[in-house]
């Protein structure tokens, strides 16, 4: 996957064009409110996790991209990857806190 079509897959994102795929889109099990979009670029696997403010439905906000960790044991990678999730579940609790204050003058997406 080419720098562009990443680009054209958070665009889609953004403007809530992507079907749901068990495979590719998908809430994170530990918190239903934060959705995980499993990405491949140049075959590395990318993890991008974001959430839609409740108060401002139609709106989806990054809460982290990242360079899925592949090396080390089973424990070892679903440890890795509960850490990410858990930093993008921080940011969702500390913008949720803050009332989402993160979307006023932002360049947060908005669905059509």
């Amino acid at each position: 996957m080419r720098l562009a079509e990443l680009q054209q897959l958070v665009e889609d994102a953004c403007h809530g064009d992507l079907l749901q795929n068990d495979e590719e889109l998908r809430p994170v099990a530990q918190d239903p409110h934060i959705w995980e979009l499993k990405i491949k670029f140049d075959d590395r696997p990318y993890r991008l996790y974001f959430g839609e403010p409740p108060t401002a439905p139609g709106y989806l906000v990054g809460l982290h991209f990242h360079h899925k960790r592949t090396e080390g044991t089973p424990e070892e990678i679903r440890r890795a990857q509960n850490d990410e999730i858990a930093l993008a579940r921080s940011r969702y609790q500390q913008a949720e806190a803050n009332g989402w204050e993160i979307l006023a003058g932002s360049h947060a997406c908005r669905r059509r």
